[in-house]
């Protein structure tokens, strides 16, 4: 403590320190210690000490003031979640601490922890019985009370109001007229933000008015009511409101323990942990409310990580009353949705979690009782005592917290799994799939995996495991809105649905909501925006023609096309020079084809100019396809969908050629790269295209281009096109956000390049797969080969 109060001082009161005359107090050789100080305050201004928290000051007045503490600091609910970590916190402070707890959902578990300091004092009472609460307060002598004790669960109070009100209310107001009787002055009381019901502003703050919808809401703003009544020079209090706390100790000594009885109304973490440890089939999501403005329908949350609320208590119990009540949001000001919530929890427990959305468009009990949009500002707590964030990101909040689970769940079973977020490496993971046998395996989890999956699941009921090492489902499909601008946005570039088969579309709408969508595309050609695929409207804007119909068009054509020799095309040039002449094929195909191949159309085969169609009309949509639309609520929910069965196993970021010897698989899928599954064979590697994507935000800005899709093949330009979502299925925001794409030989494989030595190649791996037992290569990587979706 010394030392770092050494290093503070400067920090704090650099004028003191710099402009005293003798340090004598710290040593005798005053200026070699003075010229140290001085340089750790100047180092540590320049925030060189980049690894070193700052020493809060707050917390270095109560670490010296819990040596003065005359009685004890008395933790109600000390066994709860909230609770445990308030009283560690402070019994490693060396305060002296009181925890009551009437057990009926504490956990003894998290007893045992605090039990192990002898600071630590622990009565079983109940706070509704007068004769045990006045016993308390004889038996201790209590300086401070911290009121964590209540029931807290929205959904149960409106099941069972009296409860509520009994066990917050009602105790509370016996625990204040306890403390009243007993000389006990301050009270610091944890409420929440149900007490704001439907906020007409957001974010809210201390001001907002209070409009509890909920019973639970109503009991807390009902005991607050009768904490003011009784206010005054003699008791004082802090009102803390709370909005979803979530993590664990960082130490992972503590965890959020749910009593079993409660699990129906378990809260989003604890349901993301019932699905990983087998607990719970899905997390349930309502979706469908019309007072929602979330961009995926779900409703919207602030979460804020329980040492950031332990860390808030102590601010306000080393600060000085200004009023006899003070009312404290403590929040992140951080609005997340319950979709992205579970899915930050996918990418921190590396395990799929299935969703299960609720229509609740006509369950009016569950709008009238909770909003579908709330978080909070805590400026105030901020500027008034210094209080700040130590958890500022909702990974590292989810990641302490699946630390804590881990580590207070039993390990025998786990195996080494992968990176976590770059978190703790090579952590156990609760996986027993390692020593399960399956039906099948399949390697990623894209496009062709969902339909195997659900697949061998509707038609063979086999169990299936899908082991895929992103940290997402949906394979380059995958699709997320945009926190800044509230845009639906693809990670891997935009995706078309298009088919000519009937079969195909009516399977497809089993998964989906589908929405009408005719894909168009320009190119930007000598600073004019040209209809893409090459039409009348193309040549006409180009070269200043008038064609007018279907005929002259195919007469324009036949007039500047160029046949190969022995008329059949032998690389792409060929195609593109057959169809289109040298002045279309120069001014678009050839250099686009260049910038995202990096080669020649020359060196590459006749398939890749020959899938571009070319018009003899004024048709400019992208596709012809009698079926052409986009999944309503993006591409990612189709997979949740396709993924939801008991008989399917997910498991994120997890590398398959570290666990194939340890799978028990029937028969398995690969999707990967080919020559990925046979590098030991010592075969070069085939050539792949990537893509690097530069994400642009153009704030109070309408539209940016003029569709959604624009090509640039000029070579002038170092992106092959931009795709802007706004444009996408009509979506509304202040801003746009716009993808300009590149093509690179670094990355991710998307492309196979097809030319005759890569093609010689992969048939040596062609060979190679055709003798591999149980195994099926599916999918453009494995394969080789281009497929549209």
């Amino acid at each position: 403590l010394t030392l770092r109060l050494l290093i503070q001082l400067p920090c704090c009161y650099p004028h003191r320190i710099l402009k005293m005359r003798s340090l004598r107090m710290f040593s005798r050789n005053r200026w070699c210690l003075g010229i140290v100080i001085g340089c750790i305050y100047c180092i540590y201004s320049m925030n060189l000490f980049k690894g070193f928290k700052r020493l809060n000051v707050p917390e270095v007045k109560l670490a010296l003031a819990a040596k003065k503490i005359k009685g004890h600091i008395l933790v109600t609910g000390v066994a709860g979640y909230l609770g445990s970590h308030m009283a560690l916190n402070l019994l490693e402070k060396g305060v002296q601490v009181l925890g009551a707890d009437n057990m009926s959902r504490g956990s003894s578990q998290t007893l045992g922890v605090l039990q192990k300091f002898p600071n630590f004092q622990f009565e079983q009472m109940d706070l509704g019985d007068v004769n045990e609460v006045d016993k308390l307060f004889q038996t201790h002598q209590v300086d401070t009370v911290l009121h964590f004790a209540a029931v807290a669960f929205v959904a149960e109070s409106v099941q069972n109001p009296l409860l509520y009100r009994h066990n917050i209310t009602q105790n509370t107001i016996l625990l204040v007229d306890a403390m009243l009787r007993h000389n006990v002055g301050t009270l610091l009381f944890s409420s929440t933000c149900a007490v704001y019901g439907i906020p007409k502003q957001l974010p809210i703050t201390e001001h907002t008015p209070t409009e509890p919808l909920s019973p639970y809401g109503r009991s807390k703003l009902e005991a607050e009511e009768y904490i003011r009544s009784k206010a005054s020079a003699n008791f004082k209090a802090h009102f803390l409101r709370y909005f979803n706390v979530i993590g664990a100790d960082s130490k992972g000594r503590l965890v959020e323990n749910p009593s079993p009885e409660n699990d129906k109304y378990a809260r989003m973490w604890t349901a993301c942990m019932d699905v990983v440890f087998g607990r719970r089939q899905c997390v349930h999501v309502a979706h469908g409310r019309t007072d929602n403005i979330s961009p995926d329908g779900s409703e919207i949350r602030d979460y804020v990580h329980v040492e950031d609320v332990v860390k808030a208590n102590l601010h306000l119990m080393a600060r000085n009353f200004k009023e006899n009540i003070e009312v404290w949001n403590v929040a992140a000001n951080q609005p997340m949705s319950n979709i992205e919530f579970i899915e930050t929890a996918r990418r921190v427990t590396g395990v799929f979690i299935p969703i299960c959305f609720v229509d609740v468009s006509k369950e009016s009990t569950r709008n009238s009782s909770s909003p579908a949009v709330i978080f909070a500002s805590a400026e105030k707590l901020r500027q008034e005592t210094g209080w700040s964030l130590t958890y500022d990101a909702i990974e590292e909040n989810l990641a302490t917290a699946w630390r804590s689970t881990v580590r207070h769940t039993n390990t025998s079973s786990f195996i080494a799994g992968s990176d976590m977020m770059g978190i703790w490496s090579s952590m156990a993971r609760p996986w027993d799939w390692a020593s399960t046998p399956y039906d099948v395996c399949i390697v990623g989890a894209g496009l062709s995996s969902a339909v195997l999956a659900e697949q061998h699941v509707t038609t063979f009921n086999h169990s299936v495991l899908i082991v895929e090492k992103r940290d997402h489902i949906g394979g380059n499909c995958y699709d997320y809105i945009d926190k800044e601008t509230s845009i639906r946005v693809s990670k891997y570039g935009v995706h078309l649905f298009h088919t000519k088969y009937d079969e195909v579309w009516k399977y497809i709408q089993r998964f989906s909501q589908w929405t009408p969508w005719e894909h168009r595309c320009v190119a930007k050609v000598d600073n004019k925006h040209i209809p893409v695929p090459v039409n009348i409207d193309s040549v006409n804007i180009l070269f200043n023609l008038s064609i007018t119909s279907e005929m002259e068009m195919k007469k324009w054509l036949e007039g500047i096309q160029i046949l190969p020799p022995n008329l059949t095309a032998v690389n792409s040039e060929q195609v593109g020079l057959q169809r289109v002449g040298r002045d279309l094929y120069d001014l678009i195909f050839r250099p686009y084809t260049i910038k995202q191949w990096n080669k020649d159309p020359k060196d590459l085969a006749p398939s890749v100019l020959a899938r571009i169609p070319v018009r003899t009309d004024h048709d400019n949509r992208y596709f012809t396809d009698p079926h052409q639309a986009l999944p309503t609520h993006g591409y990612t929910r189709i997979f949740e969908n396709m993924f939801n069965s008991p008989r399917i196993t997910v498991r994120l970021n997890t590398d398959y050629f570290h666990i194939r010897n340890t799978l028990k698989c029937k028969h398995t899928y690969f999707t990967g790269p080919v020559d990925a599954y046979f590098s030991a064979q010592g075969l070069p590697k085939l050539e792949y295209r990537s893509l690097e994507f530069e994400r642009r935000v153009y704030r109070d800005t309408s539209f940016y281009q003029p569709m959604a899709h624009v090509n640039y093949p000029a070579m002038s330009y170092n992106y092959t096109r931009a795709i802007e979502y706004k444009h996408i299925m009509n979506q509304t925001s202040p801003h746009t956000v716009v993808f300009f794409e590149r093509s690179t030989d670094i990355g991710e494989p998307y492309y196979p390049v097809p030319n005759p030595q890569n093609q010689a190649l992969y048939a040596k791996y062609q060979a190679l797969a055709g003798k591999e037992a149980n195994v099926t290569f599916v999918g453009r990587l494995a394969n080789y080969k281009y497929f549209n979706m």
